[in-house]
């Protein structure tokens, strides 16, 4: 029998115990799984990293606590970003990877229009939680622009963001769009050598509220 064609509970049940970019290969394999993996709360709510701290509110995508995982921002002639091609999340290569292009021997880039990357950046709270002052405060460091220290993200400036009741609210790719924002007002970011062209760049969190994120080209 194939695994296809076992009751749709079981097979939500087998999806719950892949990795959160497993999901990310799956949404290829039919439309059952893309549904399944797009709309299930069981399966959505394993795509986040908990924080570490004794609270059950703040848990934050694990595209940017998983090791190896990064994104790819591509220049442009005068040295910034290219604003066709935005951002490519770059995943860890497996032996097949059937919804992502191979872009050296160790990542494979994730199709621009994945539904993943329009989740949330925050996991949203329980109905009826109030949700601690300053629990998703988020800061980061690593980009020269902002200086060499903790830089505090202003919400209010990130296009797409609303808070409600402390919650922000935000989708992974506005986040990350923004952040390229950040990555081309830092000048030369996108020179090396002379060249214009893309840059890698790996997120590290702290796995703690207020969430601390790096930043590193690789």
């Amino acid at each position: 029998m194939r695994i296809t064609a076992t009751p749709v509970e079981l097979q939500e049940h087998m999806l719950s115990y892949l990795a959160w970019d497993d999901h990310i290969r799956c949404l290829q394999v039919c439309s059952l799984w893309r549904s399944l993996l797009t709309s299930s709360p069981l399966l959505k709510s394993g795509r986040y990293a908990p924080c570490a701290a004794p609270t059950p509110y703040s848990s934050i995508h694990s595209i940017f606590t998983t090791p190896g995982v990064s994104c790819l921002f591509n220049g442009n002639k005068s040295g910034g970003r290219s604003p066709d091609s935005g951002f490519r999340l770059a995943l860890p290569s497996k032996s097949s990877d059937p919804c992502a292009v191979e872009i050296d021997r160790s990542h494979t880039l994730v199709e621009p229009e994945c539904p993943i990357l329009d989740e949330p950046l925050f996991m949203p709270p329980r109905p009826g939680v109030e949700v601690p002052v300053n629990l998703f405060d988020l800061y980061i460091w690593g980009i020269s622009i902002c200086g060499e220290g903790l830089f505090g993200v202003p919400w209010e400036h990130v296009n797409g963001v609303v808070v409600e009741n402390g919650y922000v609210r935000l989708s992974v790719r506005k986040f990350l769009e923004w952040i390229g924002g950040l990555l081309e007002l830092d000048a030369g970011f996108f020179v090396k050598g002379g060249d214009v062209g893309a840059q890698r760049v790996e997120f590290m969190c702290s796995g703690e509220a207020p969430w601390l994120v790096g930043v590193r080209v690789v």
